[in-house]
């Protein structure tokens, strides 16, 4: 029996430039014609950007093969906790980008109003140092955030490796640590949301 485990599944896309070849120019273009309104989220920073969450949904085939992407890993990771959901047509799946230069990050949160949650890395500064830009998940028990060994095994850290992904329940917090090299760390968000 197992009381207290929460799944978070990783997935590897090797040809990860086939859909960031495709995004990243397109979040680019996107954040200069968008006025930056401070805040954006969970996005805290001076030059970081968060783009609208439509990118499953625009009308062109990297974004129809990005959704299809996202669905088999979210597919697989449901499948594993014996659970099922919906073909990719009858699900709507929100995801965004996030731009993020040097000292943006993201603040303690979760993804209400979803089924699962996700993240999918598509680029990564050079210089990157560990613990720079690393993605943060909590323990969601309460009772293992007091005593001596609270930093050993209350925060589980993720490097961020271009093609790599993540999926994990929408509830479960999380953050992103800040980077100081030069560069963008340029990832996706994103969750299911059945239609």
């Amino acid at each position: 029996m197992d009381l207290f485990v929460t799944r978070v599944s990783d997935f590897q896309i090797p040809d990860i430039h086939l859909l960031s070849d495709h995004i990243i120019p397109h979040l680019l273009e996107e954040e200069k014609t968008i006025e930056r309104q401070g805040d954006a989220y969970s996005m805290r920073g001076k030059t970081g950007y968060h783009s609208r969450d439509n990118l499953c949904g625009i009308n062109s085939e990297w974004s129809e093969n990005l959704k299809l992407v996202l669905h088999a890993m979210i597919q697989e990771h449901a499948a594993n906790e014996d659970q099922a959901i919906p073909p990719a047509h009858l699900c709507r799946i929100a995801c965004w980008g996030m731009i993020m230069r040097a000292g943006d990050h993201s603040v303690f949160h979760n993804h209400p109003s979803a089924r699962y949650s996700g993240v999918l890395y598509l680029k990564v500064p050079p210089g990157l140092d560990k613990r720079e830009g690393e993605l943060v998940f909590v323990d969601p028990r309460t009772q293992t955030r007091v005593g001596k060994y609270y930093d050993h095994h209350v925060f589980h850290r993720i490097h961020p490796v271009p093609g790599e992904g993540w999926v994990f329940p929408n509830w479960l917090d999380h953050y992103v640590e800040p980077h100081f090299c030069e560069g963008e760390r340029i990832s996706l968000s994103f969750n299911l949301i059945y239609m």
